[in-house]
C-alpha cells in the first residue's frame, strides 16, 4: 500500500504541541479501558509514527487485559468447580457413613432380639441361682469367693445386654416436671458413698437456682449423667489430682450442665469418635454408653458436646431446652 493509504484517520488535524490523545482499549467491539498520552512534558509535536505506536500499544494492552480477565474467570470457575466437587464428595462420604450406620443398626436390632430371648433369660436364671447359693454358703466357705465372681460377672454381662437393647431402640420418654439441680444432687449423694470413695474423687458443684423445673425423663437423664460421671471417675483413677466439677446455668431458654474432670483427657483423633456406637478405649465395656447418652439428650431436643485437653482433663456440656409445658 502507498503512504497515503497508511495515513492515520484525522492525523492531519493534529497541529499543536501539548497534545492529549485518548485511545480506547477495545477487544471485539468491547471497551476494556482507555489509554491517555500527552506531550505536556516533551513539548514536541506528535508524528504519525507516534500515533501508530500508541495505537498498536493500545491494541496489545487491550488484548492483554482481556486475556487476564479470561484467565481470572477461568481460575474462579475452577475454584468454584473444585468446591462443588469437594462438597459432592463430602455429601457422598456422609451418605455412605449413614448407610453403613443404618446397616449396623439393622444388624444390631436383629441381634438385640436374639439377645433378649436367648441370653437374658438364662442369665437371669444363673444370677438367681447364684444368689440362692450365696445365701446358703457361710462366709468362711471357700466357695463364697467363686459365687461372688459369678454374681459380679453376671451383673456385668447383664449391663452389656441392657446397653445393646437400649441402643437398638429409640428412647421412649416419660416426661415429668423435674428440678435438675435436685436430680444432680441426688445422683452425687449416691456417688459419694460409692464411686467417689472407690476412686478418691473430690466433687465440687455449683447450681444456678434460677433454673425452673424442666420437663424431663428423670430416669434417662440420670442415666446419662451417671454414665458421664462414672467415665470421668474411671479416667481419673491414676491421676495425681482427682477433681470433678458439676455446674448448672440458665442461658436464655436453655439449661446448661457442665461436667469437668482432671482425667487424662481425650486425644484429638478420638474426640469425633466417642459418640459413635461400639467405640471405647476401656478394656471392659461395650462402647455404647455415650451413644445411648447422646440419643437420650437429643430425644429431649438437646445437645451434648465435649472438649478435652490431653493430660489436663475433659468437659462434657449438655444443653437442654427449658420446657415447662407438654
Amino acid at each position: 500500500m502507498s503512504d497515503k493509504e497508511h495515513k492515520m484517520p484525522y492525523f492531519d488535524d493534529i497541529k499543536e504541541e501539548n497534545t492529549l490523545i485518548c485511545v480506547p482499549l477495545q477487544t471485539k467491539d468491547k471497551n476494556v479501558g482507555l489509554l491517555l498520552a500527552d506531550t505536556s512534558i516533551s513539548k514536541r509535536k506528535l508524528t504519525e509514527k507516534d500515533l501508530r505506536s500508541i495505537s498498536n500499544f493500545a491494541n496489545q494492552a487491550a488484548l492483554a487485559i482481556n486475556n487476564a480477565k479470561l484467565f481470572e474467570t477461568e481460575r474462579l470457575f475452577k475454584e468454584k468447580l473444585q468446591q462443588e466437587v469437594d462438597l459432592a464428595i463430602k455429601k457422598l462420604q456422609e451418605a455412605q457413613k449413614q448407610l453403613i450406620q443404618s446397616e449396623k443398626l439393622a444388624a444390631l436390632g436383629e441381634m438385640a432380639a436374639v439377645v433378649s430371648h436367648e441370653v437374658r433369660n438364662p442369665l437371669s436364671t444363673i444370677y438367681m441361682s447364684a444368689q440362692v447359693l450365696n445365701k446358703a454358703v457361710t462366709h468362711d466357705n471357700e466357695l463364697k469367693k467363686y459365687i461372688n465372681y459369678i454374681l459380679s460377672e453376671t451383673e456385668r454381662l447383664n449391663k452389656v445386654v441392657t446397653d445393646i437393647l437400649s441402643f437398638s431402640r429409640a428412647p421412649q420418654l416419660v416426661l415429668t416436671k423435674t428440678n435438675i439441680n435436685s436430680l444432680i444432687e441426688e445422683l452425687i449423694s449416691f456417688l459419694e458413698i460409692s464411686d467417689f470413695i472407690k476412686y478418691d474423687i473430690k466433687c465440687f458443684r455449683k447450681y444456678d437456682e434460677q433454673i425452673p423445673e424442666l420437663l424431663l425423663d428423670k430416669d434417662q437423664i440420670k442415666q446419662t449423667l451417671l454414665n458421664i460421671i462414672q467415665n470421668a471417675c474411671h479416667f481419673m483413677e491414676h491421676r495425681p489430682i482427682r477433681k470433678l466439677e458439676v455446674k448448672t446455668k440458665k442461658e436464655n431458654s436453655n439449661c446448661v450442665i457442665k461436667i469437668s474432670d482432671t482425667g487424662c483427657g481425650i486425644p484429638p483423633e478420638n474426640i469425633k469418635k466417642i459418640f459413635e456406637p461400639f467405640f471405647t478405649t476401656k478394656t471392659k465395656g461395650t462402647g455404647l454408653g455415650l451413644s445411648i447418652s447422646k440419643n437420650i439428650i437429643e430425644a429431649h431436643g438437646g445437645k451434648i458436646t465435649v472438649e478435652s485437653v490431653v493430660d489436663e482433663g475433659t468437659t462434657f456440656t449438655i444443653i437442654l431446652p427449658i420446657k415447662i409445658e407438654l
